[in-house]
């Protein structure tokens, strides 16, 4: 994912969260049968299509500017404290 893109932020706010919504999570079932992580695994990476320059000096470059690259790292962050 990236922080900033539009289309991201579309992604987990619609598709994503629908697809949750129809698989549901129903921390009472015991048997877990309509819990989505058994259907799917779910790995959020803040890069997108950010990449590295430079062959000496790396340089981290974002698709939405430098911004995006601060958000991201931020939001990896989170995800490194709140792995769960």
């Amino acid at each position: 994912t990236e922080a900033l893109c539009p289309d991201c932020q579309e992604f987990v706010q619609q598709d994503l969260q629908h697809a949750m919504e129809v698989f549901g999570k129903d921390d009472d079932d015991d048997d877990n049968n309509n819990d989505y992580q058994n259907v799917f695994e779910l790995h959020l990476v803040p890069f997108g299509n950010a990449q590295i320059v430079g062959v000496h000096n790396h340089k981290l470059t974002c698709q939405h500017g430098q911004r995006e690259c601060d958000a991201n790292a931020w939001e990896q962050c989170a995800l490194y404290v709140y792995p769960d």
